[in-house]
């Protein structure tokens, strides 16, 4: 049996599956906090569904860590769904520009592992804690086209 209400972190929360997966956690009865970079997404789906909006750019560690401040200071999270990541273009690895390529480093790769280390060491210090980390069948079943969404697949299998 799992205590309820938890108190939940979902990166990416503002749209697409992360949007989904806090507001099924909201239908459960959790406490849903919507971290987004795009703070005004975040603040609508949150109103919407009766959840806490974060600003946070998982990519820039000074975000996350005045996030996991905030939240170590409102009483912590019980779970974070490291859900945040991009598809900054498409196509084969001749034709995806570098800056474009970067960016999706920046996020998916960057962003992932500065989310593991920062809640990763503050739910060892709590001793309690759980992170799910999101992907897609990229990790194992290439996709012709999508050049830029490979970086965050290796971070995903931890």
């Amino acid at each position: 049996m799992t205590a309820s209400p938890r108190r939940i972190l979902v990166t990416g929360g503002a749209s697409g599956l992360g949007r989904g997966i806090a507001a099924a956690f909201r239908e459960s009865g959790d406490v849903v906090f919507i971290g987004d970079v795009d703070a005004d997404a975040a603040a609508r789906v949150a109103a919407e569904i009766g959840a806490t909006a974060l600003a946070l750019d998982i990519a820039d560690e000074s975000s996350v860590l005045a996030a996991a401040e905030l939240l170590a200071a409102d009483g912590g999270i019980d779970v974070l769904v490291n859900n945040a990541g991009v598809v900054a273009g498409g196509g084969t690895l001749q034709e995806v520009p570098v800056d474009v390529f970067d960016t999706a480093l920046h996020v998916n790769v960057r962003g992932t592992f500065l989310m593991l280390r920062t809640f990763g060491a503050l739910f060892a210090e709590a001793g309690r804690g759980a992170i799910v980390n999101i992907s897609s069948i990229g990790a194992r079943q290439p996709t012709p086209g999508s050049a830029t969404t490979r970086p965050r697949k290796p971070l995903s299998m931890l």
